[in-house]
């Protein structure tokens, strides 16, 4: 289910019956509109207490070091308040993409205590698997 779009820079969608929350970049957004696609990103993963974060990146977005820092600030704000445990990102073969990754990870590390498992992947197939093999486990625990 669609849940919020700017048909020409993002979407984010609730899939898997409300388990995951999926950001996909369509375009180079300028920083106004990331922050804002961003921001309902995390608004959204609050509302509907999903477990599991999904962000495709797979165009090759670039994220300047402003914006990085403004990640960094919002995240600390907004983590305490998710529930999500497991966040996949999908990149390009960017060796700079997984660097931008794991450097904001570690800043926010460094600003709130959280135990957010956080993964990279190259194909959405892939991490959207990782995300499910948590569910399928957690389901048949209950059982």
């Amino acid at each position: 289910m669609i849940i919020s779009t700017d048909n020409k820079i993002s979407r984010i969608e609730l899939l898997c019956d409300g388990q995951i929350l999926r950001l996909t970049w369509l375009q180079q957004p300028d920083d106004h509109k990331f922050k804002e696609a961003f921001s309902a990103f995390l608004e959204i993963a609050k509302k509907y207490k999903v477990k599991s974060l999904i962000s495709d990146n797979s165009k090759g977005i670039n994220i300047n070091i402003s914006l990085q820092r403004w990640i960094t600030e919002i995240c600390a704000i907004y983590l305490p308040q998710l529930e999500v445990k497991r966040y996949a990102r999908i990149i390009t073969q960017d060796a700079f993409q997984q660097l931008v990754t794991y450097k904001v990870h570690d800043s926010l590390n460094s600003m709130v205590r959280n135990e957010l498992d956080l993964r990279i992947f190259t194909e959405v197939e892939t991490g959207m698997d990782w995300l499910l093999s948590e569910s399928i486990a957690s389901a048949s625990n209950i059982a």
